[in-house]
């Protein structure tokens, strides 16, 4: 008998018959099951009424059965479902069809598939921490930490299966400030649990698969931008075209809350004929958008008047004026100065300009109008660092 108790057991035994691609095809509600395969002339018997005399015996035999059947591969899988159940661990599985035999796929194809659902897990980490239409490196911190407690299952019999077990209850920092802010003061540290990573995920992916179905009689991108607010982002959209070209596909996700034993499941399937189509949308999220006049107002969180460049450069975090979180700005030698004197003096700065996007970065050109202003809700102001500005500083520090 299995350790998990009678309960528990009759979950685990349709779990596993369901793995193996197993139905219920007749029975008494209430009272029992009856499990088939249409290729095969076998019969499984679940019990659902613990109060008969024989449940506990009927369902020894119905998980004897299975494993009768299948061999070590079920001995295998029902010792990954306990260990499932207790580390409340989150299953996702990434199905794609195949025309060869099962479980097998052509090793190209084995890798993109691999690379897809990684690339969406990372992407579900990063669009918890923040959201973007593109993370680029932002957001690495968290996702490298997620994907390093994240374990992958056996292939399943059928089409090609990649299954990530991810830890529901565990917490991961955002960033590495985070972290390392703990050691000092808990209170500042900034964690989320692996369970809302998986529920962005399955946000994202409901909120694709419904732009989708609508894009079929409204062909318009732009129905896809706002999804960015679902924890959509060009990194996960171009994972969903790798694994939806050229065959059908399905995303399936099941969890269980700590001491429960029905198993949450949701699925999400997408047709080949979408993957052209999603890859459009990655392009558009990594679109630049236009140039446009702003008023930026914000902190001042770098600083850079090397010696070796007669370039005067600040970044300032912004507080208001545009969606953004950083610009770099390059100021005269003047406006450098009202920039130095604003974080001596705790308080922020205001200024005009043009708002581009180069890259992963948002430049403000033609600054004009440079003023100090106070600080708009915050008392504390970060530490300056005088750092290069030619480097990326959108890390997770």
């Amino acid at each position: 008998m299995s350790t998990l108790g009678t309960q528990d057991d009759v979950e685990l035994a349709t779990t596993l018959l369901r793995h193996f691609e197993w139905t219920p095809s007749s029975g008494v509600p209430g009272k029992f099951e009856v499990w088939t395969r249409p290729d095969r002339s076998d019969e499984v018997l679940v019990p659902l009424d613990p109060q008969r005399g024989d449940f506990d015996q009927l369902v020894a035999r119905a998980l004897a059965s299975v494993r009768r059947l299948y061999g070590s591969e079920a001995e295998k899988l029902q010792g990954l479902l306990k260990a499932v159940h207790s580390a409340v661990l989150d299953s996702t599985h990434w199905k794609k069809e195949s025309t060869s035999a099962a479980g097998l796929i052509r090793w190209e194809e084995g890798e993109t598939l691999y690379a897809a659902a990684k690339a969406q897990l990372a992407a579900a980490a990063k669009s918890t921490r923040e959201k973007r239409m593109q993370h680029g490196t932002a957001g690495g911190y968290i996702a490298k930490k997620f994907l390093d407690k994240t374990l992958m299952g056996q292939t399943q019999v059928g089409s090609f299966v990649i299954t990530a077990h991810t830890p529901s209850t565990e917490r991961f920092h955002l960033t590495k400030r985070s972290e390392n802010r703990q050691a000092m003061d808990w209170r500042d540290a900034e964690l989320v649990s692996g369970r809302e990573i998986l529920n962005t995920l399955e946000n994202s992916l409901q909120a694709v698969r419904s732009a989708l179905d609508e894009y079929k009689s409204k062909p318009n991108l732009d129905g896809f931008l706002p999804l960015v607010e679902d924890g959509v982002s060009a990194e996960l959209v171009r994972g969903l075209a790798a694994l939806t070209a050229g065959a059908d596909s399905a995303i399936t996700m099941e969890r269980a809350s700590p001491g429960e034993t029905v198993v949450r499941r949701v699925e999400v399937t997408f047709d080949p004929v979408e993957s052209e189509v999603l890859s459009d949308v990655a392009a558009r999220l990594t679109e630049a958008p236009p140039a446009r006049a702003v008023r930026i107002t914000g902190e001042v969180s770098g600083l850079d008047n090397s010696t070796a460049s007669p370039v005067h450069l600040v970044r300032l975090d912004v507080g208001s004026g545009a969606e953004i979180k950083h610009a770099r700005v390059r100021l005269t030698p003047e406006q450098y100065d009202l920039a130095v004197q604003a974080h001596a003096e705790g308080r922020w700065v205001s200024a005009n300009g043009t708002l581009e996007r180069d890259g992963r970065d948002y430049w403000l050109y033609n600054a004009s109008e440079v003023r100090l202003v106070d600080a708009e809700g915050s008392s504390a102001m970060s530490r300056v660092q005088m750092f290069d500005l030619d480097e990326d500083q959108d890390q997770d520090r």
